[in-house]
């Protein structure tokens, strides 16, 4: 009976493993890219955690395609406003966690001292939306609106100056997609759903 329950708990233990993994995760990512993620402390220190897809080309041109933004409903993170800066700081996290992963790839970075760059490319969609987390009461999710979500794609020069990234916008490639620009500066606890426009500053 000891080891049938001992049995039991292992089991329910690595279902419960098994599907925070499998949430963890982008559900499908693009061109075989590989899905990660990385903590993010956003104001009054809530800790949120950004999904994508990356794509470290060996060609010099890494690409990371933004999937959610998971949100613990704590009272860190009440009062968290949504707005175009918010999404410009994920945008400069993501671009600097994908560096990171890549730096194996790229090598060292070129100094900015040099006529030398690398790029990389940050794909978000311009329209997105508040949920409830499927299968976690105690999170939300902002990811990209089903329903024709838009596009919003820059591509960067980088380089490192010693103490720091500079970076240059290179490209921008917009498309607006099938939703209203709203007033944002949202408190996303206060809305059971909600798709809009983010722009693309």
């Amino acid at each position: 009976m000891k080891n049938f329950i001992s049995l039991l708990i292992i089991t329910f233990s690595l279902l419960i493993i098994s599907t925070a993994e499998s949430y963890a995760q982008c559900t499908s990512c693009p061109n075989n890219s590989t899905p990660t993620a990385f903590p993010i402390t956003l104001a009054s220190g809530c800790e949120a955690y950004v999904h994508y897809c990356f794509d470290c080309s060996p060609t010099g041109h890494p690409i990371a395609q933004f999937c959610m933004i998971a949100i613990p409903r704590d009272n860190a993170c009440n009062g968290i406003t949504i707005n175009s800066e918010f999404f410009k700081v994920i945008r400069e996290k993501m671009m600097e966690d994908l560096s990171s992963i890549c730096s194996n790839v790229w090598g060292t970075p070129p100094p900015c001292s040099t006529l030398t760059r690398y790029s990389l490319e940050i794909v978000m969609t311009n329209c997105m939306e508040v949920l409830d987390h499927p299968t976690d009461p105690n999170l939300i999710i902002i990811k990209p609106c089903d329903a024709e979500p838009g596009l919003c794609s820059k591509e960067y020069e980088v380089c490192w100056n010693g103490t720091d990234w500079e970076v240059k916008v290179i490209s921008v490639n917009f498309e607006p997609g099938e939703c209203d620009y709203l007033p944002f500066d949202l408190d996303p606890f206060s809305l059971p759903s909600w798709c809009t426009s983010i722009g693309c500053e």
